[in-house]
């Protein structure tokens, strides 16, 4: 007589977390291993050949996080102002209207030519919920470099934490006018660091 099959199922252990490691894991967090998960930067695109005053792109969480700061290369050395805005989801439909859209940092900014720029902290944080969209415009008349893309809202870039896609240039910001080669050009890659 065979013995009958056993039910009991097999235990699996998670993997043990090896903080440090360089490497932000979905089971680490800024509280469990800031070491990894504090300070990750997601590098969009190096220096750009075109250039325009409102690079407009949306990112999308693959796990909870904060976006902190971000980076961008200036045409031209000099102080001027930058602003930043952001919405909830993907930026259709809004590329050149203000509704919705909330300022998260507004300031002038020593610029380096075509080096990066650093702005440090935002001035309020935008934390993305695993799984959804955010859009972002960054201004400054001074300006900003981005590089053409292949299709706009393509998947340009991604890290563990975040998923980076193809934008828009604008020539004025909120304009009113969705003039493709005048004042929107499509497609385009911020050239930067999303923190």
């Amino acid at each position: 007589m065979t013995p009958a099959p056993s039910t009991k199922q097999p235990t699996f252990k998670p993997t043990a977390p090896t903080c440090p490691n360089t490497i932000c894991e979905p089971f680490e967090t800024a509280t469990t291993c800031s070491v990894d998960c504090l300070n990750v930067a997601l590098t969009t695109a190096a220096l750009g050949t075109s250039g325009a005053a409102s690079a407009m792109f949306y990112v999308r969480a693959k796990r909870d996080v904060t976006i902190t700061s971000l980076d961008f290369f200036g045409s031209t050395a000099k102080t001027a102002l930058v602003q930043i805005y952001t919405r909830s989801g993907k930026y259709n439909g809004y590329e050149v209207k203000r509704d919705g859209w909330e300022v998260i940092f507004d300031t002038s900014v020593v610029q380096g030519k075509k080096t990066l720029t650093s702005l440090g902290a935002l001035s309020q944080p935008v934390y993305i919920p695993a799984g959804s969209y955010q859009s972002f415009v960054v201004y400054t008349p001074n300006v900003l470099m981005y590089k053409p893309g292949t299709a706009e809202g393509s998947l340009s870039s991604k890290d563990m934490s975040l998923e980076f896609y193809e934008g828009i240039g604008l020539k004025d910001l909120f304009s009113g006018s969705y003039a493709v080669g005048v004042n929107v050009f499509s497609p385009r890659v911020f050239s930067g660091v999303v923190r």
